[in-house]
C-alpha cells in the first residue's frame, strides 16, 4: 500500500522522496510505570526526545501515555522495543506521509528570497540620495526577516523527516481500552488475586522484620 502524498506538483519529478513516519501503539503490561520509564530511557539513549508523558490511576486500572520523537534510522528498532515483553498489543498502526512537496517548496522559497535580496542589494549601490538608500535598506531588512523565517521552516521540515513520531499508550488491563461499564468476572478475580498477593507479601515482610528484631524485644519481654 502506497503512503499518502502531501505535496505540490513541483515535487512530482523529485526522485528522492521525503517521508514523515508515525507509529501508534496500545499495549497491555504488568507494570505501567516501569514500562513507560524503560521506553523513555531507551528513547533518550538513541538520541530521541520526550514530547509528552503522563500516568494515571483510576479505581480499576493504571494507565499512561507517551509521545516521543526518535531518529528515523532507529524507527524500526524503536517499534520493536515498544512491543517487547508486553502482555498484549491491542493496537498497532504504522504510517508514512510523503512531504516531498513541502521539503522542495521550503528550500525553493529560501533560494528565491536569497536571489531577490541580491538584486535589491545591487540597487543600493546605484542609489543617488540618502532617502533612496534608506528605502532600499528597509526592503533589505524585510527580506532578511523573510529569509530567516524561511530557513526556520526548512529546519522544521528537515526535522520532520529526520525524526519519526511514536505514540504509546500502556495499561495494566485490556479492559481499559474497551471498558463499557459492565463487570468482567475474570478481570475482577485477577485484580483480587493481585491484591491478595500484595497483602501476603506485606505480611511476610512484617514477619521477617519481627523475627529479626526478636533478638531485641524477646529478652525484654522475658525479663518483664
Amino acid at each position: 500500500m502506497m503512503p499518502p502524498y502531501y505535496g505540490g506538483d513541483d515535487a512530482l519529478e523529485v526522485s528522492e522522496r521525503s517521508y514523515e513516519k508515525y507509529g501508534n501503539y496500545s499495549v497491555v503490561v504488568d507494570d505501567v510505570p516501569a514500562y513507560l520509564r524503560g521506553i523513555k530511557e531507551y528513547a533518550l539513549s538513541i538520541g530521541g526526545v520526550i514530547l509528552n508523558s503522563n500516568m494515571s490511576t483510576s479505581s480499576r486500572y493504571q494507565y499512561g501515555d507517551l509521545y516521543i520523537k526518535v531518529p528515523v534510522e532507529k524507527f524500526d528498532e524503536a517499534t520493536s522495543r515498544v512491543t517487547e515483553n508486553v502482555e498484549k498489543v491491542v493496537n498497532e498502526n504504522i504510517s508514512a506521509a510523503d512531504i516531498t512537496g513541502q521539503v522542495v517548496n521550503t528550500e525553493n522559497s529560501v533560494q528565491r528570497l536569497l536571489d531577490q535580496r541580491k538584486l535589491v542589494a545591487a540597487r543600493i549601490e546605484e542609489a543617488k540620495t540618502p532617502t533612496e538608500k534608506a528605502k532600499i535598506q528597509i526592503e533589505l531588512d524585510s527580506l532578511d526577516r523573510q529569509i530567516e523565517a524561511a530557513e526556520r521552516a526548512v529546519t522544521v521540515t528537515e526535522q520532520r523527516v529526520a525524526y519519526a513520531t511514536l505514540s504509546v499508550s500502556a495499561a495494566d488491563s485490556q479492559r481499559h481500552y474497551e471498558y463499557d461499564g459492565s463487570v468482567d468476572i475474570s478481570d475482577e478475580f485477577s485484580r483480587a488475586w493481585q491484591s491478595l498477593k500484595s497483602s501476603i507479601k506485606l505480611l511476610l515482610t512484617a514477619g521477617i522484620w519481627l523475627v529479626v528484631y526478636a533478638i531485641v524485644w524477646l529478652p525484654v519481654v522475658l525479663i518483664i
